[in-house]
């Protein structure tokens, strides 16, 4: 019943789903950072009142790189940069504020070191391309804001109490990229009682260009504290500029990766993207043991769109795939909408497709609801409540 999956991510000898993100070696190269020797337009760097600012002045698309490290004793800002200081002391930065005034479109930043960076009034960037974060950031009250237009990686920690985690990319066409990367064990995103709000769109128009991938053992966890629950909400869109194939909306896949909260809903939506002739394009897979899954009285609501404007098959909207891989909750109920895509004769485009040991299911008093266009299909599945 399941061998024609095969042509969807399965390898010859066996019904699991190959990474797509790992899969092509060229299109899913993150951006390197490059310092050039000449440059006239270098980001201006000024501190004041605890602020640490880095503003990004070229106005091209030449290349402007900077790359902020916690050495455990400064703070230090390196590459396409200028300011009449660039090294500061650890406690003297509360606060660190990106931005773009130069509207340039080759913009990228990363921050890393042997220590985290504790800001006490938050973090937030918005306009730069391409923001990679390899060392831990954390604040309290205040909120981690990230918004990018190309790719934003995390591979660290972000933390807050109460205060929100809001992480966008918006996509483009110029540069193929996966638009939110939430990779390896060190990367937890983390409140107790402030929201998580993931918003990712990929980029370019090759393959395996996904809007949020979240792997290799990456943690979400929304707390509280005590009173106050946070929530969680992701939303994943494929590349709409692709025409390569394998483009999902949200892919979570692997044992170790997770994605809950403590009482607070959880609301994950993906959506394919791909253009043309572009096939296996899903919306939300959750894969290789991948838990998805609300605390306390928390509600989880998954929604899988298969891309819609394609000739290929293969655009499932939901697929959950591998033991271990599970949907679930403590006592709220469990919402299931999935819409098969593709406009051409591709076929397979299911609206979800449980699979291999994958378990939808609702603990407690919660129910399982399932809506769905297109077939449905459960193969060495889970369901059911309690």
């Amino acid at each position: 019943m399941f061998h024609f999956l095969s042509k969807w991510f399965a390898t010859s000898n066996s019904k699991t789903i190959k990474n797509p993100r790992k899969a092509s070696s060229s299109s899913n190269s993150l951006p390197k950072i490059e310092f050039l020797e000449d440059r006239t337009t270098p980001a201006n760097i000024t501190f004041a009142s605890g602020v640490l600012t880095l503003d990004f002045t070229n106005s091209d698309s030449t290349s402007e790189s900077v790359i902020v490290t916690n050495n455990g004793t400064t703070i230090d800002v390196s590459g396409d940069a200028n300011g009449s200081q660039l090294s500061f002391v650890i406690n003297d930065v509360n606060q660190i504020t990106v931005k773009d005034s130069g509207g340039g479109s080759a913009q990228a930043s990363k921050f890393t070191g042997s220590s985290g960076f504790n800001l006490s009034g938050g973090f937030s960037s918005k306009g730069v391309e391409t923001i990679e974060v390899n060392q831990e950031i954390s604040s309290a009250t205040s909120s981690i804001n990230i918004e990018t237009s190309q790719m934003l990686k995390v591979s660290a920690k972000l933390t807050t109490t109460t205060g929100d985690v809001f992480l966008k990319n918006t996509g483009t066409s110029s540069s193929n990229d996966a638009g939110i990367i939430i990779t390896s064990k060190s990367a937890k995103i983390s409140t107790l009682g402030g929201n998580i709000l993931i918003e990712g769109s990929g980029s370019g128009s090759t393959n395996n260009l996904h809007g949020v991938a979240i792997d290799e053992g990456a943690k979400i966890f929304a707390g509280d504290d005590g009173s106050t629950f946070g929530s969680i909400s992701i939303t994943g869109t494929g590349s709409k500029f692709a025409s390569g194939d394998y483009n999902f909306g949200l892919w979570v896949d692997g044992i170790g990766t997770e994605i809950n909260s403590s009482g607070g809903n959880v609301t994950l939506l993906g959506t394919g993207g791909g253009t043309a002739t572009s096939a296996g394009n899903f919306g939300l897979v959750v894969t290789s043991g991948a838990v998805v899954s609300a605390g306390g009285i928390g509600a989880v609501s998954v929604t899988g769109v298969g891309s819609a404007n394609v000739l290929g098959g293969g655009n499932m909207g939901l697929r959950v795939d591998g033991a271990g891989s599970l949907i679930t909750s403590s006592g709220g109920a469990v919402n299931v909408t999935g819409t098969g895509g593709g406009s051409g004769k591709g076929g397979y485009n299911h609206g979800i497709l449980v699979a291999n040991g994958g378990a939808i299911l609702a603990g407690g008093l919660g129910n399982v609801t399932f809506w769905r266009r297109c077939i449905c299909y459960w193969y060495g599945w889970g369901f059911r409540r309690g």
